[in-house]
């Protein structure tokens, strides 16, 4: 089976690899984003450094859809087209390319969380599961007969990072699991019953405010939903855009004697002294509990530790 495979970013670097070992398949190379339509994307890898490691062919293009990319497709003449960690919906002509059909995978147990950002989403939306889905892509919004399913599970040690690699190891274990059965039977699965209500919408820079009018497990969950390798939530202060990139929250902590002091939410409560800096910070008053940030960025420049004390000292308030 000859398989051309499609990807920008590192979520499909292991399931490369795996093809790339499989005396079954014969990898006619690797498409990926020119660096010129990569830059602005979140979770992208180097595969043309990849692939000269593991001698695949490597191209690139700005988008799948273009003409020259379809004619070099076309060229590759691939039985598959594998197409895992991809933001640009493929049109009718480039997925009737391959012989067999065009692979993918969305990261939601579908036909639950069809649509964008649906990691995020389900940090956001405070979910204890979720999971990855292989399938084959057509016309739709993730709407494909599906291949495989996988779930796990999402604790409080989790941020978007951590599942993200949940969901590239996902796509190797699918991919190795069935791929003897594509090999002998062709375009396996069922298909999935849906309607639009479980399409997610796209998320924007701007939906990154954090909200300090909320509890401490709410804001938790959005700051680890679009930390690293996401554009991070933000805070103003003092007329300029903090990120946040690391923080925390304890649910049990007894905070009654400093509340009664009054703070107003959004002020610096008190700060997280340590030896180690990374786990130095400041908590912060929520209008239900406080949370703690270890980390964050104003352009470019990152404050932890001493830095992050001084910046904000206690009573300061950042609810801006």
């Amino acid at each position: 089976m000859r398989v051309l495979f499609v990807s920008f970013h590192r979520e499909g670097v292991e399931t490369l690899n795996f093809l790339k070992k499989n005396d079954r398949v014969e990898l006619a190379g690797c498409l990926s984003l020119a660096d010129s339509s990569s830059m602005n994307k979140s979770g992208t890898y180097n595969y043309k450094t990849l692939c000269e490691e593991l001698s695949v062919k490597y191209f690139e293009c700005n988008h799948i859809n273009d003409q020259e990319t379809k004619a070099l497709i076309k060229k590759l003449e691939p039985d598959i087209l594998m197409v895992l960690g991809w933001g640009q919906i493929l049109d009718q002509e480039t997925l009737d390319i391959p012989t067999i059909g065009v692979i993918g995978a969305h990261a939601s147990l579908l036909p639950k969380y069809r649509g964008s950002a649906p990691i995020n989403w389900a940090l956001i939306n405070g979910l204890d599961e979720t999971g990855n889905t292989l399938m084959w892509l057509d016309s739709g919004v993730d709407s494909g007969k599906i291949i495989d399913q996988k779930s796990f599970e999402i604790n409080q040690y989790d941020s978007c990072e951590t599942l993200y690699l949940k969901v590239a190891k996902s796509n190797k274990e699918m991919v190795e699991s069935n791929l003897a059965d594509i090999l002998k039977n062709g375009r396996i699965g069922k298909a999935q019953k849906h309607d639009d209500s479980d399409l997610l919408p796209r998320r924007r820079p701007e939906d990154g405010k954090v909200n300090f009018n909320t509890n401490s497990q709410v804001l938790y969950d959005f700051i680890r939903a679009l930390t690293k390798p996401y554009p991070g939530a933000y805070f103003v202060f003092n007329n300029q855009k903090f990120i946040v990139w690391k923080a925390s929250f304890s649910p049990n902590t007894d905070l009654k004697a400093i509340m009664e002091k009054k703070f107003r939410v959004g002020d610096i409560i008190e700060h997280i002294y340590s030896f180690a800096e990374e786990l130095c910070g400041i908590r912060v008053k929520l209008e239900d509990g406080s949370i703690v940030f270890h980390e964050v960025e104003l352009e470019g420049e990152i404050f932890k530790g001493e830095s992050l004390h001084k910046k904000f000292p206690k009573g300061v308030n950042i609810n801006g």
